[in-house]
């Protein structure tokens, strides 16, 4: 009989919990061990300072070359110290490793159908021939945390992201935050709805049909903006099981902005926040602490629910590769 999510998730965090501990305990003994050493190593070359000349410490090294180099013991101390704390970082460096590669992408399964890719990052030019109205002009897209997944045959994913765009005074940031994308096929609604938080929107003079979109439930108006080429259609779709999920998107991560585009079947969500998806938490801290978890649960219901809502109202789904 399979585990539920909540037993398996358990016994991940215990089993990471132990690793953690041995790598901790290892780094801990290198940490002594290369104080020791270096204490050691010092002696011998103060000693050797006093009673050799720097001449015959030459001499000592390259007597068969009869190069010119500096002292020995101050270079060697130098190559030493970069040796040691190399060693001594090593176990926090393949803690890292083994959490994001080994163990995250297993507790991703586990709240729901997502597949996790520590490289990889969604593109944001998703659809159409020109740019959405969220997203800003840019020349070069960064990312990583790549999540992938299905929801009834949708596709879905959603990354970390940062947008530059390059000038003649070099590159300038202009977005930074996460990004989620849904792709959906046969969608009834085929015009161009734009929403936002936090900020009042601003249409894209290449967008110059948008109209301000009263949104059906009242709650929303001081908080969200909306702008559509079909207003009466966009005003149905934003409902509020679906504008609760994006808030809870917004509060998740702190964010400053949220912007939502959705046309011909594909939303595109812009998250405006320094927050990470997944933090791997440092060696020195116990990973019996589940509220980063628990902030990626919440997170992966918030987007099935967004994919609920537009499905419910008609959206009939393809499976395909997004990217």
């Amino acid at each position: 009989m399979a585990s539920d999510p909540e037993t398996e998730l358990r016994k991940t965090i215990e089993t990471i919990e132990l690793e953690r501990r041995w790598r901790f305990d290892t780094q801990q003994e290198r940490l002594r061990a290369s104080i020791g050493i270096t204490l050691l190593v010092a002696v011998i070359a103060g000693i050797a300072e006093l009673l050799l000349t720097p001449e015959q410490m030459r001499g000592l090294l390259l007597w068969q070359a009869g190069l010119p180099l500096p002292p020995i013991f101050p270079t060697g101390l130098l190559a030493l110290a970069v040796f040691l704390a190399l060693w001594v970082a090593e176990p926090a460096h393949s803690y890292r490793k083994y959490l994001t590669q080994r163990k995250f992408p297993k507790i991703v399964r586990l709240f729901g159908e997502f597949e996790y890719r520590r490289r990889g990052y969604v593109n944001p030019d998703i659809g159409g021939e020109t740019r959405a109205p969220i997203v800003p002009p840019h020349t070069r897209s960064l990312g990583a945390d790549l999540f992938t997944g299905q929801r009834g045959g949708a596709r879905i994913e959603f990354s970390k992201l940062r947008l530059v765009e390059k000038d003649k005074n070099g590159e300038a940031g202009r977005f930074q935050g996460i990004c989620l994308a849904v792709r959906f096929s046969g969608y009834s609604f085929n015009g161009l709805a734009v929403t936002e938080r936090a900020k009042a929107p601003r249409p894209d003079p290449q967008y110059p049909d948008l109209k301000r979109t009263k949104l059906p439930d009242p709650r929303f108006e001081s908080t969200f903006a909306a702008w559509s080429d079909k207003p009466e259609e966009a005003s149905a779709l934003l409902d509020p099981i679906m504008l609760e999920s994006l808030s809870r998107l917004f509060d998740d991560f702190s964010a400053t902005r949220l912007a939502a585009c959705l046309r011909s079947g594909e939303l595109l969500v812009l998250i405006e926040t320094g927050n990470e998806l997944f933090t791997p938490p440092p060696l020195r801290t116990p990973v019996f602490n589940r509220r980063p978890f628990a902030r990626l649960k919440r997170d992966i219901e918030a987007i099935y629910s967004i994919a609920d809502t537009l499905n419910r109202h008609g959206a009939t789904y393809m499976r395909e590769e997004f990217l």
